[in-house]
């Protein structure tokens, strides 16, 4: 199933759904001119909206991984156990990258946490948070 490979499909369809709807409405069958006009508007409007599911797929995420007590942050050890024990695909960065990209609080190293602020707004998870 395509849900497997991409996680988001449902959410991706519905997109290409309401394009085809508003660029060619009313057809059930499509001239190669049709679908030419089809893809362009796609390809204008597809990133804003891979954006916006990504943002809000990774938000809810990541407040459902948060620490009790709204700390805004999340043990590495949950971030990571999310992969497998949620199926949160998302969440496979190396700490080296997260410390670098100011997402890793590692000030007490038993413990190291992401800060649930920075790792959102990496340009990489969302780009207009």
């Amino acid at each position: 199933r395509m849900d497997c490979i991409l996680p988001l499909w449902q959410e991706t369809r519905e997109f290409l759904r309401d394009v085809q709807q508003e660029v060619a409405p009313g057809l059930s069958t499509f001239s190669f001119a049709d679908v030419t006009r089809i893809i362009e508007a796609v390809s204008e409007r597809y990133g804003q909206h891979q954006d916006g599911v990504d943002c809000e797929d990774i938000q809810k995420k990541l407040l459902q991984l948060e620490e009790i007590g709204g700390t805004g942050r999340i043990k590495l050890r949950d971030f990571y156990a999310s992969v497998k024990e949620h199926h949160f695909w998302n969440f496979k960065e190396h700490p080296e990258f997260l410390k670098q990209a100011g997402v890793l609080d590692d000030s007490d190293p038993s413990s190291p946490r992401i800060i649930i602020p920075n790792y959102f707004t990496l340009p990489s998870n969302c780009f207009n948070p």
